[in-house]
């Protein structure tokens, strides 16, 4: 069965369409990916060309996401430690942050 993301593209969320909450992920390797939650489903969000938006830095997706019609940001931290020791497909363990922009 193949999993398929909805999307929601910035312009959308700049001209109208309100996320109830958008969660920055960080990821290995300084790249931070926003996931807007739209109507109750989560949605990766995407450029002009429908490429999903990644940043090189927080402050960097702060200017990106500017003019988006949200109600609440957080930054969602993985952590490696699992892995570490060998948990691998176990639960992961996230530090959930909220922003204040």
């Amino acid at each position: 069965e193949e999993f398929i993301m909805n999307s929601v593209s910035i312009k959308e969320l700049r001209h109208g369409k309100e996320a109830e909450s958008i969660a920055i992920r960080s990821l290995e390797g300084d790249i931070y990916v926003p996931f807007a939650v739209v109507n109750g489903e989560s949605c990766r969000v995407t450029d002009a060309a429908g490429r999903t938006l990644k940043a090189p830095s927080l402050d960097r997706m702060r200017n990106l996401l500017d003019g988006v019609n949200c109600n609440e940001v957080r930054l969602v931290l993985d952590s490696p430690y699992d892995e570490m020791i060998g948990l691998g497909g176990a639960e992961k363990h996230a530090a959930d942050l909220p922003l204040v922009w």
